[in-house]
């Protein structure tokens, strides 16, 4: 057939500009496909980069804090009780403090910060937290509303105080203005989205920010683990509290029941990949314009080049698999199965170690074409390779030869070890009936013929007679069977 040159220039151009236009729109997609993927691994290493320090400065601060519970507790095991004028000096130093305090075996207030008469604290939960002779040493309670000052929450940092026999004799505590602290944090938070928290491990909430008025509540998604919490652990999600969709990071902290938790806004992350993007757009619809007024001969070439070289690819995958590969039971063919026994030889051959071939055939298998069809010949053919898959070693090459029949080299085994395998391999077939939709449970046998390459044979072609030989011996033995053909039997 032959176009008209009026007719065929204009759809060539046009065909080549379009596909050249497709091209550009590609690969800016590609393009901001890949930098979006960028943004996403760059906000996980930032809000992970960002909680391992917010992490690190709550390590640094509850080591502190508790530093000094213990200080005060030492030194009431050893009969030193710390005056209060001593508490509350320590208390000015940190404007995170509220009170610290010291209790005796009862819950009574012994030394305290506060002015006036003591209150009574023994319901607070840092204090019965220690009354079981199992309790921790040290203990972090869930928030919880001042006594003394109002309207202020704090959380308690506790040491116990034991005799030699785990008598509980005092606790030295320390209450942490949660507000001062919440001050404290968000001094330390790095971007205007970022928001953070510290979540107890049974999911209670100590602190949250952005967020005010949330202490002691409950976060689902933590409590629901019931403190099966890995060390570390990022991923993305909508913020249960703003609905904004954010980076999020958790953070296990050593030595304490506490996560610390940081995340950014993706609006934040996405927004240099969004700008980049606008102006990616912009280029492309240049190019393609300029494309699509004045490059058309040359994304012509190209783009059938390009068409070209793929097919070339296709047609060289599609002959070495048609000439390499069995097409029903997708393992190596007659042709393939004579090249890998060559390699086999030789490796052999150069090692000096022993190698063994099997000839395997289904019993009976024309009656099961005849009786249930090719389709059901087929299945048991494709059956019986994903069962003997299941048994060979990385070295085995199990190839089908034709039909029913099949080959397998066994490098690195001697007659006897091959004959040992086969009939394993035989006992498996046997014990395995195939489970067919539709049919009743098809039970095979095979039979095979087993043989041993010999160092003065060039090639496998005597050792495939061989055992062949030995597999029409198994035939008219009964079936089902193993049989070996040495060199002499030959």
């Amino acid at each position: 057939m032959r176009f008209a040159p009026s007719h065929f220039r204009p759809r060539l151009v046009l065909a080549f500009t379009l596909a050249a236009i497709a091209l550009v729109a590609a690969v800016i997609g590609f393009e901001a496909f890949d930098r979006h993927q960028r943004a996403v691994r760059h906000g996980e290493e930032r809000v992970r980069l960002n909680n391992r320090i917010f992490g690190a400065y709550m390590q640094s601060a509850l080591d502190k804090y508790f530093l000094i519970a213990r200080h005060i507790a030492d030194e009431a095991r050893s009969g030193i009780l710390t005056a209060d004028s001593e508490l509350r000096r320590l208390v000015s130093l940190d404007c995170a403090f509220m009170d610290i305090l010291l209790l005796d075996g009862q819950g009574k207030i012994l030394r305290w910060s506060g002015e006036g008469h003591p209150p009574s604290v023994v319901d607070r939960e840092y204090f019965t937290a220690h009354t079981r002779p199992d309790a921790p040493e040290s203990h972090i309670s869930h928030p919880a509303l001042s006594r003394v000052h109002a309207g202020r929450w704090f959380v308690a940092l506790s040491q116990a105080i034991r005799s030699p026999d785990g008598r509980l004799r005092g606790v030295a505590v320390v209450l942490l203005d949660l507000g001062a602290l919440a001050d404290d944090i968000r001094a330390i938070l790095r971007s205007e989205t970022q928001a953070a928290a510290l979540i107890l491990l049974d999911g209670t909430n100590i602190i949250r920010l952005p967020g005010g008025g949330n202490y002691g509540e409950v976060i689902p998604i933590i409590a629901e683990r019931q403190g099966n919490i890995p060390e570390e652990a990022s991923g993305r999600a909508k913020s249960p509290f703003d609905q904004t969709p954010r980076f999020i990071h958790l953070r296990r902290l050593e030595r304490y029941p506490v996560i610390a938790s940081t995340s950014i806004a993706e609006d934040e992350i996405f927004a240099d990949w969004r700008a980049s993007l606008r102006t990616s757009a912009g280029v492309g619809i240049v190019v393609i314009l300029l494309l699509g007024f004045g490059g058309h001969t040359i994304w012509r070439l190209a783009s059938a080049s390009q068409k070209q070289m793929l097919r070339l690819r296709e047609l060289s995958r599609e002959l070495r698999a048609l000439a390499t590969t069995d097409p029903l039971t997708r393992i190596a063919n007659r042709r393939h199965f004579e090249e890998l026994a060559r390699v086999e030889i030789e490796r052999a051959r150069r090692h000096a170690t022993p190698l063994s071939l099997a000839i395997i055939d289904i019993d009976h298998f024309k009656h099961i074409n005849d009786a249930y069809g090719h389709p059901t010949g087929d299945a048991a053919l494709t059956g019986l390779v994903a069962l003997l898959a299941g048994s060979l070693r990385d070295t085995d090459v199990l190839a089908r030869l034709g039909g029913e029949e099949f080959a397998l080299i066994l490098p690195h085994t001697a007659l006897v070890g091959a004959q040992e395998f086969s009939e394993r391999i035989r006992q498996l077939v046997e014990a395995s009936p195939l489970s067919l939709p539709g049919l009743p449970a098809l039970a095979l046998t095979v039979s095979v013929g087993i043989a041993e390459w010999h160092a003065e044979e060039e090639d496998i072609d005597p050792v495939l007679r061989r055992a062949d030989k030995a597999l029409y011996a198994a035939k008219a033995s009964g079936r089902n069977r193993v049989e070996v053909r040495s060199t002499r039997q030959a």
